[in-house]
């Protein structure tokens, strides 16, 4: 059958009809408006990012440039650490959304991974970047309310998976939270920190005896030395269950400064040090080790080398599930607020260990209120989470002669305060017994500013010293001062023989439960005078201060 003109137009009006009715509204108000909207929002437009870039600071590399958040929160990046233009913005969660685990799922995880001993203070702030990443950022926080004790702030960072420490110092005079760092933290906020379990090590050396009553988390004993090829010249330790083996680089009191020098340059020499470390831990069963290696280079690439090289060793210790600790070397002060730490990285380094061993000053001078030890401790828990600072305490009496320092054992600090007895009979019979000694200048005194026992006499040439006794009472004081700034590790050497204060173990003790270990102030110490018979019985017994 033959098409009509007719037919042809009825064809065409239908689609017009179409067109012109529900489908014509359709397309007009959905169809098309929805195409226009995803064209602007897809590549190459992508209007909604054009759009949010406008809330972005431009950081010049020129220049640097910092970004604010509007309760004073700062996020400086100076112009030497920007590689490169970009952008970057700040953002803040307030902190109770964030307690109460409304800040959205991106938080969710973060408020429910908050560990216990983590109270937090401030909002979380986030920082989002876009180009390429700063090598700098100085961050400040203004110190929120009710933040004290300042010892004990700290900042903390979410990298998505844990909680994780943010190196940082109080400026309280600046009232504010001030981080100096190599990266820039994405989601961090200011916490109040409480202190973990205490742990006690006590380093007993080769044949040392556990001192009697002492209650401890770990013992070194013994050490192997490091060898030429990356092995251990030495014999592993009997292994208690509490054992730590000691590896260092010190041979008969000299410092092998080539051997770790070599190490830290010769992949195949750090190869075979860490399959024998590996072997030396598994093997025998201990819980971990502690590597005192002296003697590092000063300068930044050599302390960066010991970085990698102690972070090789953590990853095979840590899949094995053993420990690592690291011994530096004592710092220098260089300032209140600074100290040189030589070759060694204490921030690095406090990222990958489980402990980082600090040898405290032998001084006792410096433990006065606001001392080198106070200014110590802030330095190295700004540096390091304090959690895994442990400080080692010479745990002996010391003796003062000009600028020369002697250790000396608890007996053998007492021994220029015996002097020579002398007997009168009197005229009834009676007789007078007295003990003299010239060479002691006044009396035994406590230093309740330096916590500690004290007295000074003359020596056989004629020259001052002052005797500092360490006790339980001044071993006390040391421990509730670590406390102040939560630190709860401790490394405590004892000599030899054993020789000190046997009540020291019970402040030990105590520190480990989480008791005070400061006492009252001390009373005067005082000699006991006995007097016996010839049959050996009491005739009479006085006690009179020293």
């Amino acid at each position: 059958m033959q098409n009509t003109r007719l037919d042809k137009r009825s064809s065409s009006s239908g689609m017009g009809r179409i067109l012109e009715g529900p489908a014509a509204w359709l397309v007009t108000f959905l169809l098309i408006p929805g195409l226009i909207v995803a064209i602007l929002l897809l590549p190459p437009i992508s209007l909604l990012n054009r759009l949010e870039s406008f809330t972005f600071e431009r950081i010049s590399a020129n220049t640097g440039g910092a970004i604010q958040d509007p309760d004073g929160t700062t996020v400086n990046f100076p112009a030497e650490g920007v590689l490169a233009n970009f952008q970057a913005q700040i953002k803040s969660t307030p902190r109770t959304d964030f307690i109460e685990g409304q800040a959205g799922n991106d938080l969710y995880e973060a408020a429910q991974s908050l560990p216990d001993t983590l109270i937090a203070k401030s909002p979380v702030y986030h920082v989002e970047m876009r180009g390429r990443e700063p090598a700098q950022a100085i961050v400040t926080i203004p110190i929120p309310n009710d933040s004290l004790p300042y010892e004990t702030l700290a900042l903390y960072e979410w990298t998505g998976d844990r909680w994780r420490y943010v190196p940082s110092s109080v400026l309280a005079d600046a009232d504010i939270v001030e981080a100096r760092l190599d990266y820039v933290p994405q989601n961090f906020m200011v916490v109040q920190s409480l202190a973990d379990v205490p742990e006690v090590t006590l380093n007993l050396g080769l044949d040392g005896q556990d001192p009697q009553n002492a209650v401890y988390t770990n013992a070194t004993r013994g050490t192997l030395n490091l060898r030429g090829d990356g092995g251990l010249d030495g014999q592993a330790p009997p292994n208690s269950g509490t054992t730590i083996p000691v590896v260092t680089n010190v041979e008969a009191q000299t410092v092998r400064t080539d051997l770790i020098n070599n190490l830290l340059v010769d992949p195949g020499l750090q190869d075979n040090q860490f399959t024998t470390l590996e072997q030396l831990v598994v093997n025998n069963g201990y819980p971990g080790l502690q590597l005192d290696y002296r003697g590092v280079d000063a300068v930044p690439s050599a302390r960066a080398d010991y970085v990698r090289f102690v972070d090789q060793v953590a990853e095979r210790l840590h899949a094995a599930n053993k420990t690592l600790a690291v011994r530096v070397e004592a710092p220098t002060p260089v300032s209140a607020e600074e100290w040189n730490t030589g070759g060694y990285d204490w921030r690095g380094l406090g990222q990958v260990v489980d402990e980082l061993i600090i040898p405290a000053p032998v001084d006792p001078r410096a433990y006065a209120p606001g001392g080198e030890m106070e200014l110590l401790l802030a330095y190295a828990t700004d540096q390091v989470e304090p959690g895994k600072v442990s400080i080692e305490l010479a745990g002996q009496s010391v003796e003062r002669s000009g600028n020369y320092l002697l250790l000396k054992g608890y007996q053998d600090s007492l021994q220029p305060l015996l002097g020579t007895i002398s007997a009168e009979t009197g005229a009834d019979n009676s007789v007078s017994i007295s003990l003299d000694n010239p060479r002691l200048q006044g009396q035994v005194q406590w230093d309740d500013q330096l916590g500690i026992y004290s007295y000074t006499y003359t020596d056989d040439q004629g020259l001052q010293r002052t005797v500092y006794v360490e006790s339980a009472g001044s071993l006390g004081r040391k421990l509730d001062l670590l406390r102040k700034y939560n630190v709860t590790n401790v490394s405590l050497n004892l000599p030899a023989n054993g020789d000190v204060d046997p009540a020291m173990m019970q402040v030990l003790q105590r520190f480990q439960m989480g008791e005070s270990t400061s006492s009252a102030p001390q009373a005067q110490m005082a000699v006991a005078y006995t007097l016996y018979g010839e049959d050996g019985s009491v005739v009479s017994q006085q006690i009179r201060p020293l």
